[in-house]
């Protein structure tokens, strides 16, 4: 790397002397149950409290588009199904139960 290693905050003092205007700070993402968003989020607490979803869409090597739908326990941070579909619709892949189209794993088991 060329140059001079310099800190983030001289080269903004730097900047801001010389009149320029500095690029504003992006705040820092909190987690999503300590925001003041419409809805009243929990924390998870315990396994099983809480469970998430994601769909998640791939393309094969074919150029065919692949969705999964992702169901994770938040509090193990274990995914408990993945169910999937061809093509570009989210409600295909929804409407499958998570249970029938794939396998859940559980501890001790």
């Amino acid at each position: 790397m060329a140059g001079w290693s310099v800190n983030a905050k001289r080269v903004q003092r730097t900047w801001r002397a010389e009149g320029l205007k500095a690029p504003a700070k992006q705040p820092k993402r909190g987690r999503s149950w300590l925001a003041d968003g419409p809805c009243i989020r929990l924390r998870p607490e315990h396994r099983n409290h809480i469970w998430g979803y994601d769909f998640v869409s791939e393309t094969t090597h074919d150029g065919r588009k692949l969705r999964l739908l992702a169901v994770i326990d938040e509090y193990t941070r274990e995914c408990l199904a993945i169910s999937f579909s061809e093509g570009s619709q989210a409600t295909a892949c929804s409407r499958r139960s998570p249970s029938s189209s794939s396998r859940s794993r559980r501890h001790g088991s």
